[in-house]
């Protein structure tokens, strides 16, 4: 029988997590049920009881009691869907199990309050049975009325409509169901109770054997023929060692006491443990024959704690006839003794016993025939002990080699626990939340990391532990303890550690065994699920040296080899095993001979003489060294188990749905062989070094493959020790889907549709692969198939890299594991291909340096000059994205210009695309490539401000259409980056009008709050130029633009004062154009600051200026701009007073509101040089002022209105005139009105003034300056106002007054002039009737000599006029 291994897995690597198992609470109607109280034993993924059930439809699914006895969990071994559990009110009893019936499957369970749950699974194609929508009444459940309260210990399902379960006493308790529709739930269970006095005695059998113990008739284990049968008998034994059979109808028909060994009955037996465990199996002769006679064969173990030889016997009888007969009885292995047998299967012929030893699994194997005569001695078997996984267990050895490395500690304690197969993440998680839970407990405060959040479960563990050791220092010296800092680091970490292998332990418990498809026999423990599978020969011979078993002849050299490593201190094979790795590492610039025996000088410095003349006595029986050594080299890459029938190769063609645990334990099978490949490696490489000088006479060739195939172990033992992630499912970033796709799987993965898959599991590296690689089904071929494709066992030569070694380095680099795709890349000498991988690998993580340098050394690979070997072409060819290599060095040059564009490194993408117009084909200048090429030229120096050189290759592009394309771009860059003045400084030759329409469009688009300042930057482009007169137009554009954005958001002090300086730029600009043509020409628009006339120019304006048709235009001159400009700075004083003055939504202020805000706010300077330029009328302003000045004089004594009102007064040159307020405030009102009130006004100021002055006070003098101006100009209007307010002597005065100075003048004019005098005799006429009555003295007299003045004048003028008519 070839030797097996146990390939193991964790149960959470290969299936979701808690957090994605989907839970049903099974309901129950009973409601005095107690509080569950699970297991604290164990943790909640940890199972206390397993079993594998198998149905045509469902497939193998596997049945685990977890969270301490509440759950059951489903886990499908034979489709991809997700696990289901069901929790439970109560704990479960042994053995819940899955059963089915004309194709429906029911889930059983008896827990220990008495209730018997049966659910329906809904039962699709494809094993999406616990997926589908629950149907109604999905759970239906029956309290066990017979067992009175008393809680049940064992169950035993033989089909879903009969269930026994085990009683104290030593009976049992039938169940049957029966459909009933009057039930509550639509079935009606039976029960029917077997004691062990309802059977009748059958003088044939043995006499049954009493100890008198309590609790010795006590069923402990159960068993009944495998479904589908018509046999419903029941077969137990019970704690005494009896062996019973219960019928259906009659309950005992057969009782067998059974002893350790035949013969053997004088000392009463021991009870056997009252746990439940399983202790038969019913075998038909069909399953293992396939004749038709059908026999019914019980195979019986009975355990033997107490012997020394074994742990137990085997029997096996027919029980077709009475007395049963014991075909044959055979004690268990030798190795057995002192271990607890936990289950044991008979398939095949093949017996199958799994035992607990010391914690740990150990699987035993021997050959069994059913048909055999039966023997009455007791016989002996040979065992097969399948070997457990040597490098899957933390043991105290890894721990001590961990601490000879060099490294950080906490790196090196991570890298290890973290190291796929070594703890699972429920032991990490446990071991973190025990060791939190322990410094939490503690009194003082507590470190951060302790109740901080991390998002990954490797990032928990590197911050938490060790977070309480601190760096102390001497109470006297002050100098810092590192010693016993890193002492109580290491300390930590072990007891971390400890804790992992404590939990771990607890997770390799095993529990049953399983037969799955091709009779593969699996191995179930707590949290993890093994294969047993054949060994090949690496492991074969790795076992048989490990053992001390001599080899065949043929492999003489690796015995001599594996005794020279075992011979050689653990620090001289590190030192051997260092110097190994370096020279794979480095280039080889001398023969490989010379570098080993260089090497192997600072290694074996004084070497034994007795194992030098051994080692030299066992090399000259091996004779043929070399054909010996490539033995050897055979061996350790040797794939004997890979696919060599035909239907396998079928199977590769069209590949089946390969499972996750298929592919974890393939994956586990893969790294236990790669591990013993790399110990005998390790062996060869001892002798290598030990034969030193003696290397010059081998073979080349042959040292050079010996090499290879070290780098290729190696290299396969990193991928196989590197995990792919965080244990708890976290990717590389670089892997996480953004497409509709992952949408949906994420979806699945919450059950929202039928047919949930997994989520991907969290493995090795070499599961990463695995994944992605097609591989047969079953193991080992699928290892094997894979290490094929893999392709690193098959490299010749050190010096080269293969096709598959650069791939796989390029597949990691892809999946994001970037950091194990440059380790690998370093086992690889620089060829073409490997310098283009690990280019690509510099871009990826930002250091464009070192890919340039390996970049650029490839171009040469490429054109019609490449001097390429066959295997650098075709490593080369795998890794490119073409699959071929370029044809010329422009296209290679082209595709990495792509990679760094990707990669957002435009310098390079630069450089690397002017490398390829440098090497340009000729006579295709004008494709659509080259087009492209130029512009990511021009465009990448743009974009780096490097605009000199932009500016360059847009003049020397070849392209004519590029150059008017790209200008745009380069002028709006080097805008955007504050260059003016290096733009300023380019001629554009040919493209100035380009760029000025470039700007304008800019200038008219944008946003003018925005930066840069697009019309700032237009206007000095023009003054540049010359062209002031568009340099005005644009920042004339720009202030009404600004004016539109006041318009559309709230109004703010500093647009305005934009506005203005935008109006005082173009006012200065349009200065500097001759008088008579400074205007500009600016499309209408339906409002303007201020209104003034509008009139159509088209027919003034040469139409080529514009567009076909006719356009609405206006001229602009520079006056106009002025008055925007006085009329803008005047609403930006009052918003500076008043920022709420023009709220959003409001129409803009008009001149004359403008003038009498500032009027109304004392601004009396500035609202009369305003009125001024805007030509409003001042006649309010002068009437506001007069009444202050008023106010002044009367308020003597008034602060608050001086407060209010003055402050036109305290200006410079008022308050440095003398006098009071009032003083100071008449002769303002005097100077103002000398300056702005005149006959081109018409003098309404004064008149405005005066006649204010007598509103208020028609009593009050006036000022004499006032009525001197009324007076000599508008005596009239003077006249007027005093018969308005009652001043009849005044008036009469005013009038004589202006009767006599018309009259005195007359006389002094020319006859020509004084035809031309007039009076205003309308107001005389009114003077003189308002006075006819109630007049003082003074006044009549007054009137009578207005009256007398007027007669005289008439009479004048009449004798003139005659004598004019007379000439």
């Amino acid at each position: 029988m070839d030797g097996r291994i146990l390939a193991a897995s964790h149960l959470s690597s290969i299936f979701a997590s808690s957090v994605h198992v989907t839970t049903h609470a099974v309901p129950t109607s009973r409601r005095d049920i107690p509080l569950a109280t699970p297991n604290a034993d164990l943790l909640d993924d940890h199972a206390s009881h397993s079993s594998l059930f198998y149905s045509p439809t469902a497939g193998h699914v596997l049945i685990r009691v977890i969270q301490g006895g509440l759950a059951v969990e489903l886990v499908s071994l034979s489709y991809s869907v997700s696990p289901v559990r069901f929790l439970f009110p109560a704990t479960i009893v042994p053995n819940p199990a899955l059963a089915a019936i004309d194709e429906q499957v029911y889930l059983i369970v008896v827990t220990s309050v008495g209730i018997l749950f049966r659910i329906a699974l809904p039962l699709h194609e494809g094993g999406q049975f616990w997926h589908e929508p629950m149907p109604k009444n999905w759970c239906k459940e029956w309290q066990i009325k017979k067992l009175g309260g008393v809680e049940p210990r064992l169950v035993h399902v033989h089909d879903p409509q009969d269930v026994a379960i085990a009683l104290s006493s030593g009976g049992y308790l039938r169940l049957h169901a029966t459909p009933d529709s009057s039930a509550e739930y639509g079935d009606y269970w039976s029960e029917t109770e077997w004691k062990l006095s309802n059977w009748y005695s059958v003088s044939a059998l043995l006499p049954v054997m009493s100890c008198g113990q309590e609790g010795s008739g006590e069923i402990v284990s159960m068993a009944s023929p495998c479904l589908p049968t018509d046999n419903s008998d029941l077969f137990t034994i019970s704690r005494d060692r009896v062996l019973r059979k219960w019928t259906v109808a009659k309950g005992c028909r057969a009782e067998l006491a059974l002893g350790d060994s035949k013969g053997h009955h004088e000392s009463p037996s021991p009870l056997l443990d009252a746990r439940p465990h399983k202790l038969l199996q019913v075998i038909t002769t069909a399953e293992y024959s396939g004749i038709t006679d059908q026999r019914l064969l019980l195979l019986v173990f009975i355990p033997t704690p107490s012997s020394s030889a074994s742990g137990g016997v085997f029997r096996l009888f027919n029980t077709d006839r009475e007395p049963w007969n014991c075909v044959i009885a055979f004690y268990a292995s030798p190795d057995s003794t002192h271990c607890k047998m936990q289950d044991f299967i008979f398939s095949a012929g093949n017996l199958y016993v799994l035992w607990e030893k010391q914690g740990q699994s150990m699987l035993e194997v021997t050959y069994l025939n059913p048909n055999e005569t039966p023997q009455s001695d007791m016989q002996t078997k040979q065992w097969l002990k399948v070997q457990l996984g040597r490098y899957s267990e933390l043991t105290q050895e890894v721990v001590d080699e961990l601490l000879l490395q060099p490294g950080s500690l906490t790196d090196k304690f991570l890298q290890t626990i973290m190291r796929p197969g070594f703890c699972s993440v429920v032991t990490l998680r446990a071991a973190l939340q025990d060791y939190k839970e322990h410094y939490l407990s503690l009194p003082g405060p507590h470190p951060p990391p302790l109740i901080s959040s991390y998002a990954t479960l490797s990032e928990n563990i590197a911050a938490v532990v060790g977070c309480t050791v601190a760096l102390t220092r001497d109470p006297h010296t002050g100098v810092a303890l590192h010693k016993q800092y890193w002492n109580a680091l290491r300390r930590d970490w072990e007891g971390f550690v400890a804790r992992c292998k404590e939990i771990e332990r607890s997770a390799r418990w095993p529990i049953c065994l399983g037969l799955v498809a091709n009779s593969q026999v699996l191995v179930v423990e707590r949290e993890r699920i093994s294969q047993c599978v054949e060994e090949d020969t690496p492991l074969q011979l790795h076992r048989l040296l490990s053992s001390s078993c001599e080899l065949d002849r043929v492999h003489l050299l690796l015995t001599t080899c594996w005794i020279l490593r075992s011979k050689l201190s653990i620090p001289l094979m590190r030192k051997i095993e260092t110097e190994a790795l370096n020279i794979l590492n480095q280039e080889f610039a001398f023969p490989l001979a010379d570098i080993v025996a260089e090497a192997s000088r600072g290694v074996f410095v004084n070497l034994d003489d007795e194992l030098d003349n051994w080692i030299s006595s066992r090399l000259e029986d091996v004779g043929d060294l070399d054909n010996a050594l490539r033995l050897v080299l055979d061996v350790i890459g040797g794939l004997d188990k890979g696919v060599k029938q035909e239907e396998d190769e079928v199977e590769l063609i069209i590949p089946p749905v390969t499972l996750e645990w298929v592919r974890a334990l393939a994956t586990s099978y893969v790294a236990e062989t790669i591990e013993v490949r790399y110990d005998l490696c390790l062996a060869v490489t001892a002798l290598l070094f030990f034969l030193g000088e003696d290397l010059k006479n081998f073979d080349p060739l042959l040292l050079a493959e010996v090499f290879s195939v070290i780098r290729g172990v190696s290299m396969s033992r990193y991928l196989c020790r590197q995990a792919a992630g965080d244990l708890e499912g976290t990717k590389p970033l670089i892997q996480e889907a953004t497409t509709a796709d992952d949408v949906v799987s994420r979806l699945n993965s919450m059950h929202m549709s039928r047919g949930s898959k997994n989520p991907i599991p969290t493995y090795s590296l070499a599961h990463q692969l695995l994944s992605e690689t097609g591989h047969p089904s079953l193991l080992p071929a699928a290892a094997h198939y894979f290490l094929d494709q893999l392709g690193l066992l098959a490299s010749e030569s050190p010096a080269h890299a293969t096709r598959s070694e650069v791939l796989i380095c390029e597949r990691l680099r892809l999946l994001g594991y970037r950091e194990s795709s440059r380790y690998l890349l370093t086992w690889l000498p620089r060829t073409p291909a490997v310098c283009y991988v690990l280019g690509r690998l510099w871009i990826d993580v930002g250091r464009e340096d070192e890919a340039i340098l390996l970049l650029q050394g490839v171009a040469g690979s490429f054109g019609p000059d490449s001097v390429l070997s066959l295997d650098d072409n075709e490593a080369l060819s795998a890794v490119l994205p073409s699959g071929g290599l370029f044809l010329t060095e422009c296209d290679y040059y082209l595709h990495i210009a792509e990679l760094f564009r990707t990669a957002g490194m435009t310098l390079h993408e630069v450089s690397f695309t002017k490398s390829a117009l440098s090497v340009w084909p000729d006579g295709d200048d004008l494709t659509e490539v080259s087009v492209a090429s130029w512009a990511a030229v021009i465009k990448g120096y743009t974009d780096l401000g490097l605009y000199e050189d932009a500016y360059c290759a847009l003049i020397a592009s070849p392209h004519v259409d590029q150059r008017h394309q790209y200008v745009a771009h380069l002028v709006y860059k080097m805008c955007e980056h504050d260059a003016l003045s290096r733009l300023l400084a380019m001629n554009f030759r040919g493209l100035i009008h380009e760029v000025e329409l470039s700007l304008s469009f800019k200038a008219r688009n944008a946003d003018p709050r925005s930066r840069p300042n697009w019309s700032q930057i237009l206007y000095t482009w023009y003054t540049v130029r010359g062209d002031y007169r568009n340099a005005a137009l644009t920042m004339y554009i720009r202030s009404r633009r600004l004016c539109d954005v006041q318009g559309d958001s709230t109004t703010s002090v500093g647009f305005a004062e934009q506005q203005a300086e935008a109006l005082s730029i173009a006012m200065n600009a349009l200065s500097l154009i001759e008088s008579k043509n400074a205007y500009i020409v600016v499309p209408f628009q339906g409002a303007s600051l201020p209104p003034r006339k509008k009139r159509r120019t088209g027919s003034y304006i040469p139409e080529h200026r514009f567009t076909t048709g006719q356009r609405n235009v206006e001229i602009v001159k520079l006056a106009d701009i002025e008055q925007e400009y006085t009329h803008l700075t005047a609403n930006i004083e009052l918003m500076r007073r008043d920022p709420t003055l023009m709220r959003n939504g409001e129409p803009p202020l008009t001149p004359w509101i403008t003038v009498s805000k500032l009027t109304q706010a004392g601004l009396y300077d500035l609202a009369m040089y305003t009125a001024k330029a805007l030509s409003v009328d001042m006649s309010e302003l002068f009437q506001r002022l007069a009444l202050q000045c008023l106010q002044l004089s009367i308020s003597l004594h008034s602060n608050s209105m001086e407060v209010e009102f003055s402050d036109w007064l305290l200006t410079d040159q008022v308050s440095s005139w003398p006098g009071s307020p009032a003083d100071r405030g008449w002769r303002y009102l005097r100077q103002c009105l000398e300056r702005y009130d005149s006959a081109d006004t018409d003098y309404s100021c004064s008149k405005a003034v005066l006649e204010t002055l007598l509103s208020h006070d028609s009593s009050s003098p006036l000022p004499p300056w006032l009525l001197q101006t009324i007076k000599e100009n508008h005596p009239d209007y003077l006249i007027r106002l005093c018969l308005r307010y009652g001043n009849l002597e005044e008036a009469l005065e005013h009038t004589l007054r202006m009767v006599r100075n018309s009259t005195s003048a007359w006389g002094h004019t020319s006859s020509t002039q004084s035809s031309c005098t007039w009076l205003p005799y309308t107001v005389i006429d009114a003077v003189l009737k308002t006075t006819e009555e109630n007049i003082s003295p003074r006044a009549q007299k007054l009137r009578q000599s207005l009256e007398t003045e007027v007669s005289n004048r008439i009479v004048r003028l009449q004798r003139h006029c005659e004598k004019a008519s007379t000439r």
